[in-house]
């Protein structure tokens, strides 16, 4: 999701005037609301379908980017954009610890260890990836308002996020085996 914070954090920076530190912070919430989201889950996934978690994460991190996108405007207070960044956090949470489920549950124990390797390996290389992409959009519409190159520039994780949401539905599911 480094697609939704690169813009994100240039943008409260430079058209909302926050410090470096103060932008962070802002987004300390989302990020909190992540990691109970995430913590739950975890063990939602091993007794329910996580393509079905996945997929909600991936859809509520569509809408927390789209209502982002469409809230930008100089000198928005940070409060109005609060909602999509907690909706954002939730999703987030939701999208992370079923993905990684989906990527090992039907591997046989030896090949587990290497499997979360590749996956988290692929996982930070997308991101990287993601965030110079979007990193090139911004910069693409900088000749414009600082607001309408965020919002221009969201556009991109907007499409990754459907391609993902679209993974969902075509993951083959998996036997659900509950554990101790």
């Amino acid at each position: 999701m480094g697609g939704l914070f690169l813009p994100l954090m240039i943008y409260l920076q430079s058209d909302l005037g926050y410090s470096p530190l103060a932008a962070g912070a802002a987004t300390v919430p989302m990020f909190a609301l992540s990691s109970v989201c995430a913590r739950f889950a975890g063990k939602w996934s091993d007794t329910t379908s996580p393509r079905a978690l996945a997929a909600l994460g991936f859809a509520l991190l569509i809408v927390a980017t789209g209502s982002l996108a469409l809230l930008l405007h100089p000198g928005v207070d940070i409060w109005a954009l609060m909602p999509s960044l907690l909706v954002a956090g939730i999703g987030v949470g939701l999208v992370s610890a079923p993905l990684a489920g989906i990527a090992t549950r039907t591997l046989e124990p030896s090949l587990i260890g290497a499997a979360s390797g590749v996956f988290n390996t692929t996982r930070q290389l997308g991101g990287a990836v993601g965030s110079a992409a979007t990193g090139v959009l911004l910069q693409a519409h900088l000749g414009s308002t600082p607001t309408t190159a965020t919002q221009a520039a969201l556009a991109f994780p907007v499409a990754m996020l459907l391609i993902g949401l679209a993974c969902c539905a075509v993951v083959r599911p998996a036997p659900i085996t509950p554990t101790a």
